[in-house]
Protein backbone atom coordinates (compact mmCIF):
# COMPACT_ATOMS: atom_id res chain seq x y z
CA UNK A 1 0.00 0.00 0.00
CA UNK A 2 1.32 3.18 -1.04
CA UNK A 3 0.88 6.66 1.05
CA UNK A 4 -1.62 7.97 -1.84
CA UNK A 5 -3.94 4.79 -0.73
CA UNK A 6 -3.64 5.10 2.65
CA UNK A 7 -5.22 8.38 2.97
CA UNK A 8 -7.65 7.56 0.59
CA UNK A 9 -9.32 5.20 3.37
CA UNK A 10 -8.49 7.28 6.27
CA UNK A 11 -11.79 8.74 7.49
CA UNK A 12 -12.03 12.00 8.19
CA UNK A 13 -8.39 12.18 10.20
CA UNK A 14 -7.97 15.48 11.97
CA UNK A 15 -4.10 15.22 11.86
CA UNK A 16 -1.76 12.66 9.82
CA UNK A 17 1.88 12.64 10.19
CA UNK A 18 4.45 10.68 8.46
CA UNK A 19 6.83 8.48 10.05
CA UNK A 20 10.21 7.14 8.84
CA UNK A 21 13.76 6.68 10.45
CA UNK A 22 12.77 8.28 14.12
CA UNK A 23 11.14 11.27 12.56
CA UNK A 24 7.90 12.75 11.73
CA UNK A 25 6.72 15.33 9.90
CA UNK A 26 2.88 16.90 9.13
CA UNK A 27 0.77 15.61 6.17
CA UNK A 28 -1.69 17.76 4.78
CA UNK A 29 -4.27 15.70 2.87
CA UNK A 30 -5.28 19.02 0.96
CA UNK A 31 -1.66 20.29 0.24
CA UNK A 32 -1.22 18.72 -3.60
CA UNK A 33 2.43 19.27 -3.32
CA UNK A 34 2.40 16.53 -0.10
CA UNK A 35 0.42 14.59 -2.00
CA UNK A 36 2.93 14.24 -5.27
CA UNK A 37 5.95 14.54 -2.72
CA UNK A 38 5.05 11.43 -0.79
CA UNK A 39 1.97 9.79 -2.59
CA UNK A 40 3.55 6.71 -4.11
CA UNK A 41 6.08 6.07 -1.00
CA UNK A 42 5.19 2.56 0.26
CA UNK A 43 3.63 2.26 3.70
CA UNK A 44 5.25 -0.21 6.76
CA UNK A 45 2.24 0.53 9.33
CA UNK A 46 -0.26 2.81 10.24
CA UNK A 47 -1.19 3.67 13.66
CA UNK A 48 -4.19 5.90 15.10
CA UNK A 49 -6.10 7.10 18.00
CA UNK A 50 -9.27 7.87 18.95
CA UNK A 51 -9.12 11.47 18.42
CA UNK A 52 -8.23 11.38 14.27
CA UNK A 53 -4.46 11.46 14.97
CA UNK A 54 -2.72 8.67 12.18
CA UNK A 55 0.82 8.34 11.95
CA UNK A 56 1.84 6.45 8.63
CA UNK A 57 4.75 5.32 8.51
CA UNK A 58 6.93 4.84 5.73
CA UNK A 59 8.69 1.86 5.04
CA UNK A 60 12.88 2.04 5.25
CA UNK A 61 15.13 -0.29 3.64
CA UNK A 62 18.42 -0.05 4.16
CA UNK A 63 20.74 -0.53 0.78
CA UNK A 64 24.30 -1.17 0.55
CA UNK A 65 26.62 0.34 -2.02
CA UNK A 66 27.05 -1.79 -4.86
CA UNK A 67 23.54 -3.83 -4.09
Amino acid sequence: MTVREAISVLKEPKTIVLGYASDSIPFNVHNPVCTDAFGDYVVESIWGDADDYYEINILMKPVRAGA
